[in-house]
């Protein structure tokens, strides 16, 4: 649960993710990879070594506020396009 008291839905398996991006039930799914992290440091000017990638990624998975924060960004989204389209 996020600080809006909603809760999302995080892809257990590789297998679901495929899944459900073929039966339209989900969309706007978020998948982060090693060359992502090892891209970020770069642009900060850290050395993308396998054990800083290894640091960075095993914070955020361990981190709920990282997830919580993914989730808040699609539910402002998600409002923002209703206000759009229908607002």
């Amino acid at each position: 649960m996020n600080s809006t008291g909603r809760t999302g839905h995080i892809c257990s398996s590789e297998m679901e993710v495929l899944e459900n991006m073929n039966n339209n039930e989900y969309f706007g799914i978020v998948r982060w990879c090693n060359d992502d992290i090892a891209e970020k440091l770069e642009d900060m000017g850290i050395e993308a070594s396998e054990e800083n990638i290894a640091a960075v990624r095993k914070n955020c998975e361990n981190n709920k506020f990282f997830r919580d924060t993914m989730i808040e960004a699609g539910w402002y989204m998600i409002e923002a396009a209703i206000q759009e389209t229908l607002g």
